[in-house]
């Protein structure tokens, strides 16, 4: 959903404000990098969806969260049942 704002509004609370009329349970919200904070996660969460954010270079912590949480991990050679 894309919605023209005041260019004095600033669209994160904007943001927000979209959310309760949405169906959004059991759905996944995207956004970008301006909209990764705290305050728009929980407010999907309680909306019933997850979320996919994008993150940049000027967000260390949450970059640094999101390499510890993709590494690569071990995986087994597949063998399939004999």
């Amino acid at each position: 959903m894309q919605v023209r704002i005041s260019d004095k509004t600033n669209e994160i609370p904007v943001a927000q404000d979209l959310l309760p009329p949405l169906a959004l349970r059991g759905r996944v919200v995207t956004a970008d990098a301006l909209h990764t904070h705290t305050a728009l996660a929980p407010c999907i969460l309680a909306h019933g969806a997850a979320y996919l954010f994008t993150v940049t270079d000027n967000q260390p912590r949450e970059r640094r969260i999101g390499r510890l949480l993709c590494r690569p991990t071990r995986h087994h050679a597949y063998r399939p049942a004999q």
